[in-house]
């Protein structure tokens, strides 16, 4: 508010000096404000007067409150009790001492009660679909409350408000059919609701505009092999109407001409049961209510094609149609579905021994895609191979192809050709084998060598002459023949005995 001066210009002017929040506050923090000026510009302070315990003097302790830097605005917030009586005004005084004040009092206020928490919001839920257009509104109570204010999109709350109640019905004219609406609700702390208290949060609702709410039919999709097919119509009417009928219609071949089946249901869900239908054949279905106040709602419709069932899957050869023994090789074979049948979800890798492996698609599901497998034969040779897919109605072999796998070694040993055939002892895949061919190779060496040896050691015998060291040259070569042919062939078959002994 404004307080003129009644001195001459140059004296300075209290402008102003309120509280807030305003009226009469609930207990807890209160901000005083004043402003001023001067004409002289030679503002010195303001200072605001608070009678905090109503008796009238304004002077006890920390009931005056000074602003000098700045002087104006000049601000101040105490904390008050629920029931407690304020009065304040406001001075200003300049350079030269001349000192105005505002009316005394310039304001007065009771604390109120503390501020009430907000409620709980608890029905319609947020986001939800009433069926009609008088809803309940139910919060949560909230301790301390008298009464409740309820609010529906500022389009209505309720004289008087819940009356103490933690629900209330919208009564019939503030809402629409289709319509959407949010709402929210603050307690009370008194019976008129004229202390403010901190609002809920906001919910939005709708309200139906009736009629079929859907329409389905089961399984799908449908195949000349489905012995009969379901339709199903939910629908709901808006309050006060209720549900009368609900029709469903049922036009084979979609010629627009009478319906072959019509199913008639007083409730929600309406459903019937009709076929097998044939393939190829298109059906169409629609819906309608008819609520108790005569209103038809507006038709919803539907429609599916009857599906062939086998030979609808057509599934290429293998490809590539060679590999190597022990490498990864990647098969792929092109997927095909005849058109408006369902998609390829699954093929297996398949040869004469069985399944040998999950193969991926490039698409799920496929119509037109390619399958594949990495894949490593663990042998060479030829292998019968093909792919097999299915849909989840009917299942296809691919075309089988022969895979040639070629060797990469490992197999036995050549031996090579030459004056002297025998293996290489290293050539072993194991140590018994390696010690297996190394006897081998020594004995195939006294095989050799000892004849020759024992030739020498006669014509030497023989042509000694009676030469004692040439006998005795003949002597020793004899006998260190004969006892290393000896060692060799007793290992040989000390090596045989052992290995079939160990079964090595």
């Amino acid at each position: 508010m404004v307080f003129p001066s009644l001195a001459e210009a140059a004296n300075p002017t209290v402008d102003s000096i309120s509280h807030a929040p305003a009226g009469n506050p609930p207990a807890g923090t209160v901000t005083f404000t004043a402003t001023a000026s001067d004409a002289d510009g030679d503002l010195q302070k303001v200072t605001i007067y608070v009678d905090e315990n109503n008796d009238g003097d304004y002077a006890d302790p920390g009931e005056q409150t000074v602003c000098t830097t700045p002087p104006s605005p000049c601000s101040v917030t105490r904390t008050y009790v629920a029931g407690q009586f304020i009065k304040y005004y406001a001075g200003a005084r300049d350079v030269a001492g001349n000192l105005e004040f505002s009316a005394i009092p310039a304001g007065t206020f009771t604390l109120g009660p503390p501020l009430l928490p907000a409620p709980n919001l608890l029905s319609p839920t947020n986001n939800f679909t009433v069926l009609t257009t008088t809803p309940a509104l139910v919060w949560g109570a909230v301790p301390g409350a008298v009464n409740y204010m309820p609010n529906i999109s500022a389009i209505w709350s309720p004289a008087g408000g819940s009356g103490g109640a933690t629900s209330i019905v919208v009564p019939a004219g503030i809402l629409s059919p289709g319509g959407t609406y949010t709402w929210n609700v603050r307690a009370c702390s008194d019976v008129a609701c004229f202390a403010i208290h901190p609002w809920s949060v906001s919910w939005t609702f709708k309200v139906s505009a009736g009629g079929i709410d859907s329409l389905t039919h089961s399984p799908d999709p449908v195949f000349e092999t489905t012995p009969t097919v379901t339709f199903t119509a939910t629908a709901s009417a808006v309050a006060p109407a209720t549900i009368q009928n609900i029709r469903i219609q049922v036009d084979i071949n979609d010629d627009g001409g009478a319906p072959e089946f019509t199913f008639n249901c007083p409730v929600s869900p309406c459903t019937g049961t009709a076929g097998p239908f044939a393939p190829g054949i298109p059906v169409s279905y629609d819906a309608q209510l008819t609520d108790s106040l005569g209103n038809l709602s507006p038709v919803v419709s539907n429609s599916f094609g009857v599906l062939s069932v086998g030979g609808n899957i057509t599934i290429g050869a293998i490809s590539p149609t060679s590999a190597i023994e022990g490498s990864v090789r990647t098969f792929t074979a092109p997927v095909s579905v005849a058109g408006g049948n369902p998609g390829v979800t699954s093929c297996e890798f398949r040869g004469t021994s069985g399944l040998l492996g999950p193969m991926s698609l490039s698409t799920i599901p496929c119509t037109n895609c390619t399958t594949s497998i990495n894949y490593t034969f663990p042998s060479d040779g030829s292998f019968v191979v093909w792919a097999r897919c299915t849909n989840g109605v009917e299942t296809q072999n691919g075309l089988g192809v022969t895979i040639n796998v070629a060797d990469v070694g490992g197999g036995p040993t050549t031996v090579p050709i030459g004056p002297i055939a025998f293996p290489n002892p290293l050539g072993a895949t194991s140590f018994t084998d390696l010690v297996k061919n190394i006897i081998d190779f020594l004995f195939t060496m006294a095989v050799i060598v000892a004849p020759v040896l024992l030739v020498i050691a006669g014509v030497i015998f023989m042509t000694a002459a009676g030469d004692p060291s040439r006998v005795s040259t003949a002597r020793r070569m004899l006998l260190w023949t004969v006892i290393g042919f000896g060692i060799i062939l007793i290992s040989k078959g000390l090596v045989e005995v052992l290995r079939a002994i160990l079964g090595i």
